[in-house]
């Protein structure tokens, strides 16, 4: 099939034949050599080739102008010219003839091409449908087989997770844990996931737990990590643990006293509380309305914590001795759902505290203040307190590694007999501060053979006594002597460098002992006191806290309320003094390991140039009337007792 352009191609071949066979047969006997004079010849007509009159003329003009005369030649080459003339239209039709079939040919073949051309279009169009329609068919197969491969991996999921949130019940050492499955199976690397991986075929006991023959001790704080996978930061790495543990739930918490064995439920966020016979106590965090029923060693806690407000009374009263306390009594001033903390739980509305016990160290008795902060929700503030303290008191006993020790006896006499104190926290305590507690056999030991007695002091450097006033019938350090048949003379080294001191250097207006009480949340006074006893040049600004120069005629100095400076944001004032990491050498009377300021903005160090400009008057004043005074003032207060400033736990 041939197309337009195509078509008048062959049209214009077509054209030129016609023309020329009309030529042909119009002008077959006419000549261009034919005599212009007889234009009308039937041999010009014939043979020639000037087909007008006009064309005639132009020729005849030319010959007339050459005066050219062709009439006589004409006839002479007539007959050789029809001959030529003849063959040359016989060649000329051939050839035409040969075009015209050549034309025809290239018609048949441009007809057949486009005939393919369009038949191969047709497949083309019909194979790239074909084609379309199957990627379209694929493209629907391939999203169809991702649904139901993303809905079964989901299905799988969603088993795996039910799976996976199944409790599970491990025996651990004898003792129950209950946990998630997917707890178990947090870290990948652990050897619990690899066994509740399901590729191990494990033994169920009769009540449905798996038993791990492991010491359950330290277990929680691998269920702890494994919920988090991280180590919580109220989590005190100590060898005993402390001596508590707590296990977080969605909304509530699971407090373990250990060495009660006492179990609390502390529910949060208002949730309902369940009657569960489980647990000594449920109650509802924070907790509003306290009381104290003998665990006196917990109110320094809540003072560091700032809860003072809480409190509603304390049981016995007259031992208190901070001011913080001041105005309460033995009967609760708001009872709503008052809860008490005392040192054993007995009853469901009371909270067993076991800071006292003497089995732990100094750290980790000050650790229960993260046990106490637990009932109000401030588990992570106690813990920085702990933190800073800690800092304290290891930069206190790093100080004193090479300092060399001193052998320090604590004793105390109960008006028969006499105890030389051996437990851990007085031993840690003493062993942190760079000395060595002096023993029995490494134990609690009381004599009522005074020989014995004197026999085991025999290599005692320093002596704290604790003796209760009631031992004696008016206490003092000469009836002290007497009552362990000591000589003031006598040889033994803390008698003649008077080295016998009290724990009682610090009391109330009842004479009760500030120490008794806050020494268990203080650790870090309480081992700057025992160094700065033995090595007074070691923090030569400080000031004991607790301890009393018994032997020096020392007399202990009262809490006054009235110059207590404040009880609110008592955390903020812990950093008022600081210990400066700096080894100690006592052999170096220049060495002094002075606390440094406070960084802390609440506090206020050093003077405005008026203020020193007031105290270099005062210096000078007080200098000139020390000569007049001096005597005088010592005479009046020897024989009374004085009033002192109560320095709080948190600014020592």
């Amino acid at each position: 099939m041939l197309d337009s352009s195509s078509s008048l191609h062959y049209q214009e071949y077509d054209s030129d034949f016609d023309d020329s066979q009309q030529e042909i047969k119009t002008a077959d006997d006419m000549s261009m050599f034919t005599a212009a004079e007889d234009v009308l010849d039937e041999d010009i007509i014939r043979h020639g080739h000037l087909p007008t009159a006009q064309e005639v003329e132009i020729i005849n003009n030319f010959m007339k102008k050459m005066d050219i005369k062709c009439s006589a030649e004409w006839k002479d080459y007539k007959s050789q010219y029809c001959l030529l003339n003849e063959s040359y239209d016989i060649e000329r039709k051939r050839i035409y003839k040969e075009i015209v079939s050549a034309l025809e040919k290239i018609q048949e073949v441009d007809a057949r091409v486009d005939k393919i051309k369009f038949e191969f279009q047709a497949k083309m169009d019909t194979k790239y449908q074909e084609l379309h329609e199957n990627l379209i068919e694929q493209c629907k197969q391939v999203i169809h087989e991702a649904k139901e491969q993303k809905a079964h991996q989901l299905k799988q999921a969603n088993e795996i997770k039910v799976q996976l949130n199944e409790k599970v019940r491990l025996n651990v050492g004898g003792r129950i844990f209950e946990t998630s499955l997917s707890t178990l199976c947090r870290d990948s690397k652990s050897l619990l996931a690899v066994m509740f991986s399901g590729r191990h075929e494990l033994s169920v006991e009769s009540d449905g737990s798996y038993f791990i023959d492991r010491d359950p001790t330290h277990f929680r704080l691998v269920l702890n990590y494994l919920r988090d996978l991280r180590i919580s930061p109220v989590i005190l790495q100590d060898d005993t643990v402390n001596g508590f543990s707590v296990e977080y739930f969605d909304n509530y918490k699971i407090v373990h006293n250990l060495l009660n064995n006492e179990k609390y439920m502390l529910v949060c966020c208002g949730m309902a509380l369940d009657n569960n016979t489980e647990y000594t106590g449920v109650f509802s965090t924070p907790i509003q309305n306290i009381a104290i029923d003998s665990a006196l060693y917990t109110l320094p806690f809540f003072e560091l914590l700032n809860l003072t407000n809480h409190v509603q009374a304390i049981v016995p009263v007259n031992n208190v001795t901070s001011p913080c306390y001041a105005n309460l009594t033995a009967t609760p001033q708001n009872s709503t759902n008052l809860v008490t903390f005392t040192t054993k739980s007995n009853s469901t509305s009371s909270i067993g505290v076991s800071a006292d016990d003497p089995s732990l160290t100094p750290l980790q008795q000050m650790s229960w203040i993260v046990y106490v902060a637990y009932f109000f929700d401030m588990e992570y503030y106690a813990s920085q307190l702990y933190s800073s303290l800690k800092v304290n008191y290891e930069c206190h006993k790093s100080n004193l590694l090479l300092a060399g020790a001193k052998n320090i006896a604590w004793t105390s006499y109960d008006g028969s007999a006499w105890t030389l104190k051996y437990d851990n926290y007085t031993n840690t305590l003493i062993e942190d501060a760079g000395m060595k507690l002096v023993s029995a056999s490494k134990q609690t030991k009381t004599f009522s053979d005074l020989t014995e007695f004197q026999k085991a002091l025999n290599t005692t450097d320093f002596v704290i006594d604790e003796s209760p006033k009631s031992a004696f019938k008016e206490l003092s350090f000469d009836s002290w002597l007497t009552a362990g048949n000591f000589s003031p003379s006598s040889e033994f080294s803390f008698i003649s460098e008077k080295a016998v001191y009290r724990t009682d250097g610090l009391v109330n207006i009842n004479g009760y002992s500030d120490y008794a009480i806050r020494h268990y949340a203080r650790p870090d006074l309480a081992i700057f006191d025992i160094i700065h006893m033995v090595y007074p040049t070691y923090g030569r600004s400080y000031n004991l806290t607790w301890l009393l120069a018994f032997a020096q005629s020392g007399r202990p100095l009262y809490v006054s309320n009235a110059t207590y400076p404040s009880c609110t944001n008592p955390g903020e004032r812990i950093h008022t003094i600081e210990c400066v990491a700096a080894r100690f050498d006592p052999r170096n009377n220049a060495t002094s390991n002075v606390p440094k300021p406070s960084n802390n903005p609440f506090i206020h160090n050093g003077l405005s140039t008026g203020g020193k400009v007031g105290v270099a008057i005062g210096v000078i004043a007080a200098v000139a009337a020390i000569s007049v005074i001096g005597t005088f003032a010592y005479r009046k207060t020897k024989h009374i007792q004085k009033e002192r400033t109560f320095y709080r736990m948190q600014d020592l």
